[in-house]
């Protein structure tokens, strides 16, 4: 998919939307960026050259014939997708082509869908565009049957360790990132350069280890309450993700990716029941989708810790 890609791109013969799907960290924008630059690259040879004056402007994010939508509202509403509609009615400044990055496009609502789809229909064939999305089924049909799909596929570890270990981390280090990043290169270069996310995962311990013994579930609670932005919380959220996968993995004899708890996973899978751990997995899922629409942590968190203290074994 992607050498075709890259052909009819070099080439020039392009569709007017391409719809790019895949988990979060997977690559989309970087493939969505690269694409748009060999539309407007003017250089000599494999497009992009990287070196043009349409290349540098794209770089340094100046090319007035490019247009990235993004939000960090639970919903992207018709207005918005107005404006960007009545933006495109003007002709291109360079070059005779546009295009548009539409980023986390499921945020679309349905008047904001039926008002793009409008443009998808009557394409005005100067202008591409790129929806992004971990979430394709959250869009129209009729949306998704007008534009090219291109699937980000999950990577082998090995090919995922590989790419850390060029980057410059351990070979200890990018060994544990791929294993936990479950095939998102993006998820593992998180995990491996941030040590916040070690810090989270102690923090994840601790919650588990103190509900365990039926810590006050209230006084947890308020432990957070700092949590209130998403950048805050969702690196909790996937931090805890981790540690209930390595606890399926010890409870169904296989050894836990992250070597360094191991004690402290056996301990959990002795307590918790392997229904209870997946019932808590199903509501640390809830938890980030309350998060993503701005619900106040403490209440979008509650639950949760309820759900451990459950998940426990009587």
């Amino acid at each position: 998919m992607l050498a075709e890609l890259k052909r009819s791109f070099q080439s020039g013969s392009v569709v007017h939307a391409f719809l790019i799907h895949g988990d979060a960290g997977c690559g989309k924008k970087t493939l969505a960026m690269a694409l748009s630059m060999a539309l407007h690259c003017t250089g000599e040879g494999e497009k992009p050259c990287l070196a043009c004056g349409p290349c540098a402007r794209m770089l340094a994010g100046t090319h007035p014939d490019h247009v990235e939508v993004r939000t960090d509202k639970a919903v992207l509403p018709v207005k918005e997708i107005r404006d960007l509609i009545d933006g495109l009615s003007e002709k291109p400044y360079e070059g005779g082509r546009r295009t548009v990055i539409l980023h986390e496009a499921e945020k679309m609502n349905e008047p904001a869908q039926n008002a793009f789809l409008k443009t998808l229909e009557e394409p005005d064939g100067q202008t591409v565009f790129f929806l992004l999305t971990a979430h394709p089924e959250a869009l129209l049909p009729t949306i998704r049957s007008r534009c090219r799909p291109v699937y980000m596929p999950r990577l082998p570890e090995e090919t995922i360790r590989q790419e850390l270990l060029s980057r410059g981390q351990t070979p200890e280090r990018a060994a544990y990132a791929a294993r936990l990043s479950e095939g998102v290169l993006g998820r593992a270069i998180a995990l491996c350069g941030q040590d916040p996310y070690y810090r989270c995962r102690d923090e994840a311990v601790a919650l588990l280890r103190a509900l365990r013994e039926k810590a006050d579930i209230p006084k947890a609670s308020l432990a957070w309450e700092e949590r209130r932005k998403p950048e805050d919380s969702l690196p909790f959220l996937e931090a805890m993700e981790a540690v209930l996968r390595d606890i399926v993995r010890v409870q169904s004899g296989l050894a836990p990716f992250d070597a360094q708890i191991e004690s402290e996973l056996e301990e959990f899978a002795r307590h918790f029941t392997i229904e209870g751990v997946a019932c808590i997995m199903e509501e640390v899922v809830t938890v980030r989708k309350r998060v993503h629409a701005h619900v106040q942590w403490r209440s979008a968190a509650e639950p949760l810790l309820r759900r451990i203290v459950e998940g426990a074994e009587k």
